[in-house]
């Protein structure tokens, strides 16, 4: 078929005019691709450079959209590691600052302590031996509890779990505590409910007992007396260590149980501890499947009841309700 004149220029000008469309019909879709592309690429720029606050803020239903959508999300999660860095930064940093400065005062006694002992300038030599014992005992508590975190916190400390009797093992620490209770003027009980199984490493819940007790030991005013009450029902048993002095400051109890937390953060190590025993107690407990908080059962501590910690552990089976 031989085409007319006419009809030639009919049929260039709708090729010319069908290229012309389809070149700016590619020239509309690649303009939005090509900006996001570049979007993607300065976003992924950014992230190299430590700028973890961008997102691309593409939306797209095609393969554009699902990689953007995961370089968003990668990023995302970079930030969150980024925070979560610096927490750990900052959680190391206070915890170098609180060695510091629990160490500092019973490393401070030793020396004048020796130094006076050297010089032969103590006035009686025994009371020097006597309270230089004592700082090494607070030294070497504290280097042990800095131990046993270190080991919770790697997952390297190993619980022998065994059935043993928790209303024994407690009858043991208060029996334990009592002479320490008496040089201070305390009376130290216990409440028992009979015998009451548990699972555990015997060790590790004679520490909690210790912990708390000492705590509570250290707080009670002069002529009261420190009370370990032990409960047993068919979910689990409940360990109650109270003492009578003023409680728990309101604004301490959110962070009780945080590592080298004070009720008073003025109190030296002599005085107060390392706050350590509590974070301890806690880290141990949960090993445990166990629980740890302020107050009784019936959470009705407050600056009347005295200085109140309870903790739970799930019965001999494993088997817990849960309820406080």
């Amino acid at each position: 078929m031989v085409l007319t004149g006419a009809q030639f220029r009919l049929v260039l000008l709708a090729l010319v005019g069908g290229g012309a469309l389809g070149v700016v019909a590619a020239w509309l879709v690649a303009r939005p691709l090509r900006r996001d592309l570049r979007r993607l690429r300065d976003v992924t720029r950014g992230v190299a450079d430590g700028h973890l606050d961008v997102t691309t803020g593409i939306a797209r239903r095609d393969e554009v959209g699902d990689l953007a959508e995961a370089v968003d999300r990668m990023v995302e999660q970079l930030a969150g590691l980024e925070r979560s860095r610096e927490r750990d930064d900052e959680a190391r940093r206070q915890l170098f600052i609180a060695i510091g400065h629990d160490l500092r005062t019973p490393l401070a006694s030793l020396q004048a302590a020796a130094e006076a002992l050297q010089d032969g300038v103590s006035p009686d030599p025994h009371r020097y031996l006597r309270s230089m014992t004592g700082d090494v005992r607070l030294l070497r508590g504290m280097v042990d509890d800095l131990f046993v975190l270190a080991q919770l916190e790697a997952g390297a400390l190993h619980l022998e779990r065994l059935p043993l009797d928790l209303a024994e093992l407690v009858d043991g620490a208060v029996e334990a505590s009592a002479p320490i209770a008496r040089r201070r003027g305390l009376h130290v009980q216990a409440d028992l409910d009979g015998g009451v199984p548990v699972v555990g490493d015997a060790r590790a819940l004679d520490r909690v007992l210790r912990n708390l007790l000492d705590n509570a030991i250290r707080h009670a005013p002069e002529g009261t007396r420190v009370e370990v009450r032990v409960r047993g029902d068919a979910r689990g048993c409940t360990v109650t260590v109270r003492d009578q002095g003023p409680g728990f400051p309101a604004d301490f109890e959110p962070r009780a149980f945080d590592r080298f937390a004070r009720a008073d953060a003025s109190r030296t190590r002599a005085a107060g501890g390392a706050g350590l025993g509590l974070a301890i107690a806690r880290e141990l407990l949960e090993a445990h499947g166990g629980s740890i908080w302020l107050g009784d059962v019936e959470g009705t501590a407050g600056p009347a009841a005295g200085g109140v910690v309870s903790f739970r552990l799930p019965r001999a089976d494993g088997r817990d309700g849960g309820a406080r």
